[in-house]
């Protein structure tokens, strides 16, 4: 089957608008009683966190709850939430560009616009982190720490992040590249049309 170039150039544009997904093993709902302990990424000495409201710590990895996380998160802030991507430390996605492997750094991702949520994972542990981003810009970036996510180890120390989950009821602030795409594609379009009409006429 040949494709036109017109249809090439939609498609093109089409998939530069979808977002990367979360890919989860089957859903398990999430414990019945967690230790509250997220919230001590709001107190822990020396440590800086500034999220609106948090779930956990709870045993095991986030991504094998994917549906109960959005159900906790519609539940307190109705909207349409998705997981956009989860990252191991060191690495990049479409949408992380920063995810350290540390007990408390800074995680920077594409601007957030509207409200979003980050799940942190350490040792077998995981919290989630609910920020309202009602101030009207974009956020790309956010401090962390694993006060509230992991138990401190026999010697004492907090354990370091292992990944994070980028969760959206908001909206993403398009990245340059996929702007041009798209416009690369809707002059593609116009262009071949320009054409055919220029023939018939």
């Amino acid at each position: 089957m040949r494709l036109s170039l017109s249809k090439v150039l939609m498609l093109s544009a089409a998939l530069a608008l979808v977002p990367a997904t979360v890919n989860a093993q089957p859903d398990l709902p999430l414990p019945s009683a967690g230790d509250p302990s997220c919230f001590l990424g709001l107190t822990y000495p020396g440590m800086s966190m500034n999220f609106d409201w948090c779930w956990g710590s709870y045993a095991g990895n986030n991504t094998q709850h994917l549906s109960a996380i959005l159900g906790e998160l519609n539940t307190f802030d109705p909207g349409t939430w998705t997981a956009l991507e989860t990252v191991n430390v060191g690495g990049t996605g479409a949408y992380f560009s920063q995810v350290p492997g540390a007990v408390q750094g800074t995680l920077m991702f594409s601007p957030m616009v509207g409200p979003f949520a980050i799940a942190l994972k350490g040792s077998q542990r995981f919290s989630f982190f609910y920020y309202a981003n009602t101030g009207g810009g974009a956020v790309s970036s956010v401090p962390f720490n694993m006060a509230g996510v992991s138990i401190p180890n026999p010697a004492g120390n907090l354990n370091a992040l292992s990944h994070a989950t980028l969760y959206s009821a908001g909206s993403v602030v398009p990245e340059p590249s996929t702007v041009i795409l798209l416009g690369t594609g809707l002059l593609g379009l116009f262009g071949v049309e320009y054409r055919r009409r220029k023939k018939k006429a």
